[in-house]
């Protein structure tokens, strides 16, 4: 896995920080579906979406730590 991470790094870092970033919209829109009560996302799928939000965000963040690993060498 290293090695692939190294040969394809600029890939898995545009796909780090675009997992990142959708991770980051999604919180924002269930915080936007949780506080606003007269929308038409209820509160559980607002609940749902800052969840998924939190996941992705957590993906990203841990794609971009492999990566740097990685690159700098150091042990996985």
């Amino acid at each position: 896995m290293k090695h692939s991470l190294i040969k394809y790094r600029k890939v898995y870092a545009a796909i780090s920080e675009d997992t990142r970033k959708t991770g980051v919209f999604c919180i924002g829109a269930g915080w936007v579906g949780i506080l606003v009560g007269k929308d038409k996302m209820t509160g559980y799928m607002g609940l749902a979406i800052l969840l998924s939000g939190l996941f992705l965000s957590a993906i990203g963040i841990y794609l971009e730590h492999k990566l740097s690993t990685a690159v700098t060498g150091e042990d996985l």
